[in-house]
């Protein structure tokens, strides 16, 4: 199972966060037609992590996302509402440990040993009037 679909997955899946959001949950980029709050999935880098004094690899893969929390409009409850999104999406993400299934058959499954947030910054974009605050996360994971 791939990090990026197991997260999203994830994600819509907790109420909390897509009651502030619905399904606007995307991975890549943001779709133009797309005006109500969102967040925007992206993997920065992936790296399998090795084990020391072996010429093998562990099984365990620490990969690094981006998340943007957007929210379109210049008054400043929209601002408060980007910052509503990020609380609930570190909340959601620092939750996360164990196995996430795919749901399929047969079923693939992916281990989540940990993940952490490791930047944070909110700007404001004129030229689409939207607020966003973005973070960087590490997530460290293994094929279960």
């Amino acid at each position: 199972m791939d990090i990026r679909l197991a997260l999203r997955r994830v994600l819509i899946a907790d109420a909390g966060l897509t009651a502030l959001v619905a399904n606007r949950i995307f991975g890549g980029k943001l779709p133009q037609r797309i005006t109500d709050p969102a967040i925007v999935i992206r993997l920065h880098e992936s790296d399998d992590i090795m084990i020391l004094n072996s010429p093998g690899v562990s099984n365990l893969t620490k990969s690094t996302f981006r998340f943007g929390c957007v929210v379109r409009g210049d008054e400043d409850d929209a601002y408060d509402k980007v910052c509503d999104i990020d609380i609930e999406l570190r909340r959601v993400l620092q939750g996360i440990r164990g196995q996430i299934s795919d749901g399929n058959s047969p079923e693939e499954t992916l281990q989540i040993v940990g993940t952490w947030r490791i930047h944070t910054t909110d700007f404001y974009d004129d030229p689409t009037e939207s607020y966003w605050v973005r973070s960087d996360w590490e997530v460290h994971h293994a094929l279960a």
